[in-house]
Formats: structure tokens, sequence, C-alpha cells
């Protein structure tokens, strides 16, 4: 679930690409890959704010994301709002007041490269895909862009 700051953060950070494309539309800029990195150059107002709003939008996921964190972690400090389980915990036997398991899973992209990783098989996989349509969409974005 998404905090309000994640949202306004993935919000800022379309419109940091909306502008930077709308720039390079314009002719106030232009992109291009280095090797393995993308790059942008820009002189126009468009550009300018284009990019304060991506670097503003990835500043402002991280935090989200660490306050989401945070949330889940609860005041207790570790394990939920109880705080961790001790001699008063549930017993070893007793799984129907069990929490669900939490599985989580992400992508990092080292240029060509993805880094999958995930809790378990399944949500690892569903990250490989996720990451295939990142590196697919890139490949069309920077032929798009080479076309302009």
């Amino acid at each position: 679930m998404l905090n309000r700051l994640t949202a306004f953060a993935a919000a800022l950070f379309a419109l940091g690409i909306a502008l930077v494309a709308l720039s390079i539309l314009r002719g106030e800029g232009g992109a291009g890959l280095f090797v393995c990195v993308p790059f942008f150059l820009g002189t126009g107002l468009f550009a300018s704010l284009g990019v304060l709003c991506f670097l503003g939008g990835m500043v402002m996921l991280f935090l989200g994301m660490a306050r989401g964190a945070a949330e889940a972690v609860g005041p207790g400090g570790r394990g939920g709002p109880a705080g961790p389980e001790g001699p008063a915990g549930p017993a070893a036997g007793d799984d129907a007041d069990a929490a669900p398991r939490t599985r989580a899973g992400g992508v990092i992209l080292l240029g060509p490269i993805p880094l999958v990783f995930g809790s378990d098989a399944g949500i690892s996989r569903s990250m490989f895909y996720l990451a295939l349509g990142l590196m697919a969409g890139l490949v069309v974005a920077l032929l798009a862009l080479a076309l302009i």
C-alpha cells in the first residue's frame, strides 16, 4: 500500500520525465546513450524543471519508502506493534493467529544487466518479468528518441 508521500513522489517523477520529453520535442535538449548509461542534455526552462522534478521525485520516493518501512515495523521497534516475540508471544504450534508471511522482491538495473531478488521463487519470477519489461521499455524509448 502506498502512502501519500510515495504517491506524490511517483507523480513528481512522472512529471519530471514528461517535462524532459517535452524539452526534447521542443529542441531544448537531447538524449543519448554512453556505453550503457543513458544521459540527457538540456538548456531550456522545461529541461531544468524536468530534471529538478525527476531528482525531487527520486528523493521523495526514498523518503516515502523509508516512512512506509518505519510504519510497517511499528512503535515496538521490531516485529510489529507488540515488539519482538518472546516468552509472552504465541506458542510455537499456534499457526491460526500467526501473521501472513511478507513477500518482497525487487529489481536493480545496472545498465543492461538486471539484478533480481525476492523472498521466494514466485516473487523472484515476477521481478524477472518486470525487469524484462523495463529493459524492453528502455530499448523502445531509446529507439524512439533516436528516430526523432
